[in-house]
């Protein structure tokens, strides 16, 4: 018997597939970022605005930090004040709250980046047992005293590069005292003046501040407008944390 016999071609046949090799995409686009990061250097992404909806936060400066606040304009703050009193031979330890309004009344002279401030508005109250022992004097509420004829407040610009402004606030105000059976002779209420504006100092980077520390810049007495050289009360600390 013979071989059989192969036929070419016919339906049965199979072409062979020649593959056309391309050049991978991916490849491109590595190769293009290659050469932009060799030009330029690398740099992080920062999204536009457009991406965002607003600027990015290292481009947002605000202007009240770098510039004081504009003649006429007021300014609000929350108090927050750990204190220390002695009315008479008692030590009080009181957490004050309450709120502070300044106006800003001018600049001053040859000092642009320096701004007087009159305090328009002080009230701020502590009540017995609220935040330590009871001590029995019951509610003790601050109160401006705008009839004293107090010095104006500060607002200085110390450094632009930082920034750092260097704030003083001066106080006068009456004290309010609920329960004062404690201080012998005394009828009725009690209440009590600065005899001497009461003095904060702090320094803060935000205009307003923005949960800064005010510090007392020395302890005051306080007496009664009918017996002014008598203390009754002596305000030996007053750290205060204001915040707008």
């Amino acid at each position: 018997m013979g071989r059989p016999t192969i036929r070419k071609g016919g339906k049965h046949r199979k072409k062979r597939v020649h593959h056309r090799r391309s050049f991978p995409k991916r490849a491109v686009v590595l190769s293009l970022a290659a050469l932009a990061i060799a030009a330029f250097g690398s740099a992080p992404v920062v999204a536009s605005q457009s991406d965002t909806g607003r600027l990015p936060a290292g481009d947002i400066t605000p202007v009240a930090a770098t510039k004081p606040p504009a003649v006429g304009s007021s300014i609000s703050m929350d108090l927050s004040t750990d204190a220390e009193l002695t009315i008479q031979n008692d030590v009080l330890n009181r957490k004050f709250t309450g709120q502070i309004e300044l106006e800003v009344t001018g600049t001053e002279p040859g000092q642009p980046n320096a701004v007087r401030l009159e305090v328009r508005e002080l009230r701020m109250t502590a009540r017995d047992g609220a935040d330590g022992p009871v001590d029995g004097y019951g509610l003790l509420e601050i109160n401006l005293d705008a009839a004293a004829g107090t010095a104006p407040s500060e607002l200085v610009l110390v450094d632009a590069d930082e920034p750092r402004w260097a704030a003083t606030l001066r106080l006068d105000f009456s004290l309010a005292v609920e329960k004062p059976f404690h201080v012998p002779n005394r009828i009725g209420d009690l209440v009590v003046y600065t005899g001497s504006s009461l003095r904060l100092d702090a320094e803060t980077s935000e205009q307003p501040p923005s949960g800064e520390i005010y510090e007392l810049g020395g302890a005051i007495d306080l007496a009664q407008q009918s017996d002014p050289g008598i203390t009754v009360v002596t305000i030996n600390e007053f750290r205060t944390k204001a915040s707008a």
